[in-house]
């Protein structure tokens, strides 16, 4: 009888003493799979999961983890390319943030839209962006000046305003050297390169150029490195440096033809 009694007690008392089962975030769970796949270069699995996310908060009305997921989504659809769409999706981020107090993530869509516009050449809309981004960095007491003085300065270029992007880019190449800067002096560096090349300075050209280069190697920006080996070559060029001209061009090839074939393996 003890031995009946022994056996029906453990079971409840384990029963009693079992851990309620933690209840799984699925919006940040769905965020960090799509996160993963673009990482890993699978950008249809990381627009999936990106719309899970959507979908799951907008479920449970959590706008603040739906602004997350929209960013995520957009974020997609930038290093796709796609950048009117990402616009779109990125707006409907600030829109749901709007409810919210300025955060960072506010000041890093109006920057992203703004990076959207650049690259199909709207400046007068980017330059809108970029300063609205600037208001909330501003707002929050972050300085954030090095990216937005970078592409303030490429839209000054853009405009023909080279006496002012030179003085911005050249600010930016004073910075002390960290890893977050790494990839934004090699830009200015390579925009400073091809004002003096346009200039006919091209030893100076020559200069920058190959100090963009050395910066790039810490950040692995193939875009960037064929766009500086692209210029090396047209300075050398100019210098009577055929070998040098040709060692450049055929990088710049190189590294086109990689990336193009990586992208036709993404869309595909």
């Amino acid at each position: 009888m003890k031995w009946f009694w022994l056996c029906l007690w453990l079971p409840i008392m384990c029963f009693a003493q079992k851990k309620p089962v933690a209840k799984i975030d699925s919006t940040k769970y769905y965020i960090d799979l799509a996160v993963f796949n673009r990482k890993t270069d699978n950008y249809k699995s990381s627009l999936y999961f990106s719309q899970k996310a959507i979908n799951f908060s907008g479920a449970n009305r959590d706008k603040k983890s739906e602004a997350l997921a929209q960013y995520s989504l957009a974020t997609t659809y930038y290093e796709l390319k796609k950048f009117e769409d990402a616009i779109d999706v990125f707006e409907k981020c600030i829109k749901l943030l709007s409810a919210y107090p300025p955060t960072t993530q506010q000041a890093i869509c109006y920057y992203d839209i703004g990076m959207c516009y650049m690259n199909l050449d709207e400046f007068n809309k980017a330059e809108i962006f970029f300063n609205k981004s600037q208001s909330v960095y501003s707002l929050l007491k972050i300085d954030a000046s090095e990216p937005l003085n970078l592409q303030k300065a490429i839209l000054y270029k853009k405009r023909g305003k080279n006496e002012l992007a030179s003085k911005l880019f050249n600010q930016i190449i004073a910075k002390p050297d960290h890893k977050d800067v790494y990839k934004i002096k090699a830009e200015a560096m390579y925009q400073l390169g091809m004002i003096e090349r346009e200039e006919n300075h091209n030893n100076l050209a020559v200069n920058y150029l190959n100090r963009a280069l050395l910066l790039n190697e810490k950040s692995s920006d193939l875009e960037q490195k064929a766009a500086i080996a692209l210029e090396l070559s047209l300075a050398y060029e100019k210098l009577l440096n055929t070998e040098k001209a040709h060692q450049f061009l055929k990088s710049h090839l190189q590294i086109k033809d990689s990336l193009l074939q990586n992208n036709s393996a993404v869309i595909s």
